[in-house]
């Protein structure tokens, strides 16, 4: 496999760490609002979402071991 496309694995793994983060912050401040109105909806279907990505970024990381070594 090209080094490229291994650079691509791990690329994909960074990225949705970031985003996993962005998430996290955003889920922080929803329940620390100043009105101390929380939406667990919104609560919900953000940890919906950081679930899929740190899913996503473990696969692509798995595939990446498996290809690299």
């Amino acid at each position: 496999m090209l080094q490229k496309e291994l650079n691509d694995y791990i690329v994909e793994v960074i990225q949705d760490y970031k985003e996993t983060a962005s998430m996290l912050k955003v889920l922080k401040d929803s329940v620390n609002n100043e009105n101390k109105d929380i939406a667990f909806v919104d609560i919900g279907n953000t940890l919906e979402i950081i679930l899929a990505k740190i899913n996503n970024a473990n696969l692509a990381f798995e595939k990446y071991i498996d290809i690299a070594f």
